[in-house]
């Protein structure tokens, strides 16, 4: 009978604490526990961009120059991108930065929006024995200011290649550094 006995108070514990339990983990995951909500919750603190902000999207990718890069570019993996374009920008009170992927390449940017047009962002290629082996930039201009995720827009400047100035024996001695203009346009989904 003690089993039983020490069973059922095991169970009105579980019964007891599930409760608090369940409140603790929900204040956690609020973040101030006072139900205070995330990103674009309208609270005191707005996004620093108000208006055009929006520059996400797809957008095809094509180069004045379009022939191979010099030898010590291709020894160290460096190409020009064949692939579409992809601009994910999520604005919040303390981030107006944006991600681009264009294949296998990712670049994190910075637009502050607000009626500005200049586009930065940068990234780098790393492999898993010799580390960052060469960079890619990209700086460009909008040919308007991107009210709207569904309005056409160009994006025309210049994409870099470069090494990185790494040190490992294998990649020493390739020099690259090679800029390319280029002309992005957003696709626009009718």
């Amino acid at each position: 009978m003690q089993t039983s006995s020490s069973q059922r108070r095991s169970s009105k514990v579980v019964t007891y604490l599930r409760l608090p339990v369940l409140l603790a983990t929900a204040m956690m995951t609020m973040g101030s526990g006072m139900g205070a909500g995330g990103c674009g919750s309208g609270g005191p603190s707005k996004p620093d961009c108000t208006s055009g902000c929006e520059i996400s999207g797809t957008y095809t990718l094509t180069f004045e120059d379009t022939s191979e890069l010099p030898e010590g570019c291709r020894r160290l993996e460096a190409t020009l991108p064949t692939e579409p374009m992809v601009i994910r920008h999520q604005y919040d009170s303390s981030n107006d930065w944006f991600n681009i992927d264009i294949g296998q390449r990712w670049l994190t940017g910075f637009f502050k929006g607000n009626g500005g047009r200049k586009v930065e962002a940068s990234g780098n290629h790393h492999t898993n024995t010799f580390g960052v082996i060469h960079e890619f930039e990209l700086e460009g201009t909008l040919d308007a200011v991107p009210e709207t995720t569904t309005m056409p827009l160009t994006l025309t400047g210049t994409y870099r290649v470069k090494d990185s100035g790494n040190s490992f024996s294998e990649y020493e001695d390739y020099d690259c550094d090679v800029r390319r203009a280029f002309t992005a346009v957003r696709v626009v989904k009718e």
